[in-house]
């Protein structure tokens, strides 16, 4: 994610969401945790220890609060306007966040820092991430790929902004953008 046009553009994002019904949004993300549910069985079969725990992911630079609810068959995500129950809150930006999920930052070291915050059940966070760790997951390709051709443009669109440099850097370490 090309940092300096994310942090322009996060407070116009935010803005927006906070305007938007929650019904399509949520039809959206339970369109896309049903596909990747259906598309990573074995990172489910990693996830059933965890079977009925909920994670309140606080989005700080958006203002969003999603809740992640972990099942035997499946994964189910929804935002949600107010705090409700869970076992584990994970808060921090959404770069942040991505780059956690893509396996391209450390948790630990986000942790110390204090650009992540963690509260709750570690060992059920723990679990979860060792479950994406263990797979060929890629958020960012999963969103890509659900959006069909207007994912493609996004994907053209990304490339040009993050550069030659990204692509070629990208390219070196073996992970073609």
């Amino acid at each position: 994610m090309h940092i300096d046009l994310y942090r322009k553009a996060a407070p116009i994002a935010a803005r927006s969401i906070r305007l938007l019904p929650l019904a399509p949004a949520n039809l959206a993300l339970s369109v896309l945790a049903k596909r990747m549910s259906r598309r990573h069985g074995a990172i489910l079969d990693r996830l059933r220890p965890i079977a009925g725990k909920k994670f309140l992911i606080k989005i700080t630079d958006l203002g969003v609060t999603l809740l992640l609810s972990v099942h035997h068959h499946a994964v189910a995500v929804k935002i949600v306007r107010q705090a409700t129950p869970s076992d584990v809150g994970i808060e921090g930006a959404l770069p942040l966040l991505v780059a956690l999920i893509e396996g391209e930052m450390d948790g630990d070291a986000l942790f110390f820092t204090r650009d992540l915050t963690i509260s709750g059940d570690t060992e059920a966070l723990l679990t979860l991430r060792n479950a994406l760790d263990s797979a060929d997951f890629s958020l960012q390709r999963e969103i890509l790929a659900a959006a069909g051709p207007l994912g493609t443009a996004l994907s053209h669109a990304k490339r040009a902004l993050e550069g030659p440099h990204h692509r070629d850097q990208n390219w070196q370490s073996g992970h073609p953008s």
